[in-house]
């Protein structure tokens, strides 16, 4: 009896510790004022500044995203499913295909990838990690830049 009773508080420790580094991820923040930046790695760079307080982030960056379709013509096609949200497979002329995939940056530090296949670039001196968190959980803060690019396998 005492083996079962040690093995429940065992395993009701992990699923404790488990739910807090879920809500961890969970935790975006979403900032309604200020301005942010996306840029869309093309054979020319797409630019887009846009100012928070006129967008509905409701969705949070995908809001951001569908935002830019609508409003600035933007090409944004994307896969949705309930574990784990949108996944872009194209964004302006950048599609995932067999030899790569669409690939989002950002650079709100607390979304970065911390693993060590975390790829960084340079946008106009300013660093951008691939996020941690797909676009449906992604913070939008005053400040930030939101980069999509091509990642060939």
């Amino acid at each position: 009896m005492k083996k079962i009773t040690k093995l429940f508080i065992v395993f009701a420790l992990f699923v404790t510790l488990l739910s807090f580094s879920a809500c961890e991820w969970g935790n975006r923040v979403i900032e309604k004022s200020g301005k942010i930046t996306v840029v869309v790695m093309n054979e020319t760079p797409l630019v887009y500044e846009l100012t928070l307080d006129d967008l509905n982030l409701e969705d949070g960056a995908l809001s951001v995203m569908l935002y830019l379709k609508d409003s600035e013509g933007l090409t944004v096609e994307y896969s949705e499913s309930i574990q784990f949200g949108a996944y872009f497979t194209k964004v302006g002329n950048v599609a995932t295909d067999d030899n790569g995939y669409l690939s989002i940056f950002t650079s709100y530090e607390p979304d970065f990838d911390v693993t060590e296949w975390c790829l960084e670039r340079d946008c106009n001196g300013v660093t951008v990690k691939t996020s941690a968190v797909g676009i449906s959980s992604m913070s939008i803060v005053d400040g930030m830049i939101l980069y999509f690019d091509y990642v060939s396998y």
